[in-house]
C-alpha cells in the first residue's frame, strides 16, 4: 500500500491543480469540489484514475483515497469490485477505524484496524470491514447515484426514503436525494415526503443543492411549492439562497406561491445576489405583470447600490408601460436611485414607451427633473424628444 500512501501528500496539490487541469484540458476524469459550511467541510478530487474524498462533519472525519475505480456489489451494500487500491479511514467519538483494500490478481484483498491494530480474527475483521465499508457510504454519499438505482430497483421509491433515514450524513443525505429525483419522476406526496427528510439538513449548500435538484427534475404542483419555499427559509447564506431562487425562477408561480417566493427574496442582504435573483426571476416568461410589479417593489426596497438597482430597473424595462401598476412600482423604485448616471441610464431604457403616453411621459419627465447633473438630465429628456433645461 505505500504507494497509495504517497498519495496524502499530493491532495494538496490536487486541491489547487485538478480544477484547472479539467478547465484547461476539458478531461472528463479530472475534477475538485469543495465546501464548507460553518464547522463542516467536504472536499473531493479526481485526478486521472487517482480520487481522494475527506468529510468533516459534526466531530466525525472521514477520508479516503483511491487508485483506480470500485464499483459496489448487487446489494448496494459491500464493495463489488476494485481496479487497484482503496484506503479508508473514519475518526468518531475518538475511536479510528481504518481499512486498506488491494486487488492483487484476481484476489481482493482486505486489512482492518482499529485505533491503529491490525484485527487478525477473520471474521470479525471482515464484517467490522464490511459495516465500516457502509458507514463510509452511508456518510460520504459517494456512489450515491449507483446506490439510489440499485435501492430503487429492489423496493421503489419507498425503499430510497427508508434508507434515507439510515444515512449518517448532511452532505450523503442531499447526494441521495438528488440521485432519486434526476433518475426517476415522483409523485406529489412522494416528493412532500422528501422534502421534509432535507428539513434536517443543517448545511446551507446540501439543502440548496437537494432543492434544486428537486426544482430542475421534477414536475413542481401547487402543493408541493409551499413545502418547498419553507424548507428553503433555513438557508441562511445569500449565495446559496439566490442560487435556489434562480431555480425557482425557472417554475411558472401561482400568486399565493410568488407572495411566498417574495418572503424569501426579502431575506437577501447582498445587493449583487438581489439583483442576480431579480433578474432571473424577471426572466421567466411566465411572470405576470403583477407579479413583476411586486418584485420591482421589493428590489426597490431592499437593493442599496444604486448600480445594482440600476440593472434591476433596465432588466424590468420590457413590462413598463403594460401596467399601471407595475410603472408605478418602477418609478417608486427609481426613486431611490440617486447617481445621476443611473438615473439617466435608467429612463433611457423606458423612453419608447413612455413618450408612447401622455401619462407615463408626464410621469418621466418629472422623474428626470429630480437628476442633478446638467448633462444627464438633458439627456434623459432628449430620449424623449423634450429640449434641453436651460
Amino acid at each position: 500500500m505505500n504507494s497509495l500512501r504517497t498519495l496524502g501528500a499530493m491532495v494538496v496539490v490536487a486541491i489547487f491543480i485538478a480544477a484547472g487541469y479539467a478547465f484547461a484540458f476539458k478531461n472528463s476524469s479530472s475534477g475538485f469540489s469543495f465546501h464548507e459550511d460553518g464547522g463542516n467541510a467536504f472536499r473531493n478530487t479526481v485526478n486521472g484514475d487517482r480520487g481522494a474524498f475527506v468529510l468533516k462533519e459534526d466531530g466525525r472525519e472521514i477520508k479516503a483515497e483511491w487508485r483506480g475505480d470500485y464499483s459496489l456489489d448487487e446489494t448496494g451494500t459491500r464493495l463489488g469490485d476494485l481496479d487497484d487500491e482503496f484506503e479508508l479511514e473514519i475518526e468518531d467519538d475518538s475511536v479510528s477505524e481504518r481499512l486498506e483494500i488491494e486487488k492483487r490478481g484476481d484476489e481482493i484483498v482486505t486489512a482492518y484496524y482499529l485505533d491503529g491494530e491490525e484485527q487478525t480474527d477473520s471474521d470479525r475483521a471482515t464484517e467490522a470491514a464490511k459495516a465500516l465499508f457502509l458507514k463510509f457510504l452511508r456518510s460520504s454519499g459517494q456512489k450515491a447515484e449507483e446506490r439510489v438505482a440499485i435501492i430503487f430497483d429492489n423496493g421503489g421509491v419507498a425503499a430510497v426514503v427508508e434508507e434515507l433515514d439510515a444515512l449518517e450524513s448532511s452532505h450523503a443525505l442531499s447526494r441521495y436525494a438528488q440521485g432519486l429525483v434526476e433518475q426517476e419522476k415522483l409523485s406529489t406526496p412522494e416528493i412532500n415526503t422528501l422534502i421534509s427528510k432535507l428539513e434536517f439538513l443543517e448545511s446551507d449548500y446540501d439543502l440548496g443543492q437537494a432543492l434544486e435538484a428537486i426544482l430542475e427534475n421534477q414536475t413542481i404542483t401547487a402543493e408541493i411549492t409551499p413545502a418547498l419555499i419553507k424548507a428553503a427559509g433555513k438557508i441562511e447564506s445569500d449565495h446559496d439562497l439566490r442560487k435556489l431562487l434562480e431555480a425557482f425562477a425557472e417554475q411558472a408561480q401561482s400568486d399565493t406561491a410568488f407572495e411566498l417566493l417574495l418572503n424569501l427574496y426579502g431575506t437577501i442582504e447582498s445587493d449583487y445576489d438581489l439583483r442576480a435573483a431579480t433578474t432571473a426571476l424577471l426572466e421567466n416568461d411566465a411572470l405576470t405583470a403583477q407579479q413583476a410589479a411586486q418584485l420591482i417593489a421589493a428590489a426597490g426596497e431592499q437593493i442599496d447600490s444604486d448600480h445594482d438597482l440600476r440593472l434591476v430597473l433596465s432588466e424590468s424595462s420590457p413590462f413598463f408601460g403594460k401596467d399601471k401598476t407595475f410603472s408605478e412600482a418602477w418609478f417608486a423604485a427609481y426613486d431611490r436611485l440617486s447617481s445621476s448616471y443611473d438615473q439617466r441610464q435608467a429612463l433611457e431604457e423606458i423612453a419608447d414607451a413612455a413618450a408612447a403616453d401622455e401619462e407615463l411621459l408626464n410621469a418621466y419627465r418629472k422623474a428626470a427633473r429630480k437628476i442633478s447633473s446638467d448633462h444627464d438630465r438633458n439627456e434623459a429628456l432628449e430620449a424623449v424628444g423634450d429640449e434641453a433645461d436651460g
